[in-house]
């Protein structure tokens, strides 16, 4: 293939992917489907597929572009090196980005097919996990059998007040604004009482993020 056709190729690979996941923002993904996509380009349905070789594959490529910039979010939120203060801000930077995106949200997290892409970017190392990850280690010991329930339990809770969050659900809040405020109190709280089990934060731990992975299995 000659230059300008690869490049022409790979500008039409990107405007699919960017044109799908704002359909995905304003139907929802469920109603999305890619004669719509291909009219709103003005391209055909062939042309697609010499790209994606299916509607799955092209809405991984969404969840894929998603995660970049939901990484990108969780290292700008981070902040200082405050171990209590970083978890706080990773995860009101979630319930933001999610708030945010609420397609893609619901995109990569609502649905079991997505699972799996979603467990392989996770053990593909995302810096914002690793921010969590080397945070939480500096207030549970990385050796300890507790390490791995207590990141289970803060992003459990992040996510589950995501979720809480673009679906409107939270009792006697009004505006996405006060779900959001809502939800960083929640946060802090949590981490409040993680203080109170703890203790201040130690230093930095050696382990690796392979290490630290690894510890997040159930003993």
């Amino acid at each position: 293939m000659a230059s300008g056709e690869s490049s022409r190729g790979a500008s039409l690979r990107e405007a699919l992917v960017r044109e799908a996941r704002a359909m995905i923002e304003g139907e929802g993904f469920a109603a999305f489907n890619l004669r719509a996509l291909t009219q709103r380009l003005g391209v055909t349905q062939p042309a697609v597929y010499r790209h994606f070789e299916s509607r799955d594959a092209l809405l991984a490529a969404v969840m894929a572009a998603g995660f970049a910039d939901f990484d990108a979010a969780a290292v700008g939120a981070a902040g200082d090196e405050e171990p209590y203060g970083r978890l706080h801000r990773l995860g009101v930077g979630y319930v933001r980005f999610g708030a945010a995106n609420p397609g893609w949200f619901r995109l990569t997290f609502g649905r079991r097919g997505a699972l799996a892409s979603v467990a392989e970017a996770l053990q593909g190392g995302l810096q914002g996990q690793l921010l969590t990850l080397c945070a939480l280690a500096r207030v549970v010991p990385p050796d300890h059998p507790d390490y791995g329930p207590s990141y289970r339990a803060w992003w459990g809770l992040v996510h589950g007040l995501t979720f809480l969050t673009i679906e409107g659900v939270f009792t006697l809040v009004d505006s996405d604004a006060a779900r959001i405020d809502a939800a960083e109190r929640a946060i802090a709280t949590h981490l409040d009482g993680v203080r109170a089990r703890w203790g201040e934060a130690g230093p930095p731990a050696s382990h690796t993020f392979a290490e630290l992975f690894a510890r997040l299995a159930p003993r």
